[in-house]
């Protein structure tokens, strides 16, 4: 398992959370990642506020200040998914996991309880599973006009955002220098080939690198000769992404085919979760 910490030296609150990590890298061995955010400007800008902000495998889970039973109960229960002895749909109670037999049973009484078959089926397509979708990615709803804008894509064009509309856009914003960033890109393009037959659909990677040398050497490092299955740009001024009130990265936007934002997602994603797909799907369909 890996851990981020992105952190300021001389400063309480940060070495009080290496305190924390090391205690607890003694009982549940991880490989930890120490940033100094100050020698980096875009670092400091980001986690300036919040430092200092902890990363379990790619995903935000502390800032300012680490709890460590929730810490030491992430990590074991990333060791038993690692180690195949917890089902990775079972919940956590009192650091110990839910039987499936348990949730069955539960399932059941509530199913009986709302309805008969027909009526459990609509309240299960139309309520309980958007419902999940939504949990599961941690979505943030929203509602308001996507800032335009027009960049540079990697071949020296112009893409305008208005070029996407009538189109459902997956926008992302992220940089070369940032590891959750890095972390979830995989994941984000094999998501972007998934929903390669639909035509409707577009998935724009913002960077806001300071040129294309570190992108091109990113995408050439995890993606080989093979060009990214999205379409890159390059927002070097800053300004599109302070339009969207950006101040962390990774950041998306999923926005409709008018045109409006319905969706924020704040850090990074497992957009290899089939509930990604599922749920840009149903926006498609």
């Amino acid at each position: 398992m890996l851990v981020e910490l992105y952190a300021r030296r001389g400063s309480p609150p940060s070495d009080e959370a290496r305190e924390v990590l090391e205690r607890v890298r003694a009982q549940v061995p991880f490989e930890l990642i120490e940033v100094d955010i100050d020698l980096d400007p875009k670092l400091r800008a980001q986690f300036d506020r919040d430092a200092p902000v902890v990363y379990v495998d790619g995903r935000k889970a502390f800032r300012r200040r680490i709890d460590e039973p929730r810490l030491l109960q992430k990590l074991e229960r990333g060791r038993a998914f690692a180690m195949g002895t917890l089902d990775p749909r079972a919940n956590l109670t009192r650091g110990r996991p839910v039987e499936r037999r348990t949730k069955i049973v539960f399932a059941c009484a509530v199913v009986v309880g709302l309805a008969g078959v027909f009526v459990n089926t609509a309240f299960r397509k139309l309520v309980l599973e958007p419902q999940a979708e939504l949990r599961a990615l941690d979505v943030v709803k929203e509602s308001f006009p996507a800032p335009p804008f027009a960049l540079a894509d990697a071949k020296g064009g112009l893409q305008a955002l208005d070029d996407f509309r009538g189109k459902v856009v997956f926008l992302n914003f992220w940089a070369s220098w940032c590891a959750p960033c890095r972390e979830e890109m995989p994941d984000m393009a094999r998501l972007a080939m998934s929903l390669a037959p639909h035509r409707d659909f577009a998935m724009l990677a913002v960077s806001v690198d300071d040129g294309w040398d570190p992108i091109h050497a990113y995408f050439g490092e995890a993606f080989g000769a093979v060009p990214p299955p999205f379409i890159v740009l390059l927002d070097q001024s800053g300004k599109v992404s302070e339009a969207y009130g950006i101040h962390q990265y990774p950041q998306s936007f999923v926005i409709d085919r008018q045109g409006k934002v319905i969706a924020k997602f704040e850090g990074p994603r497992d957009w290899g979760d089939p509930a990604a797909k599922r749920y840009l799907e149903k926006l498609l369909n």
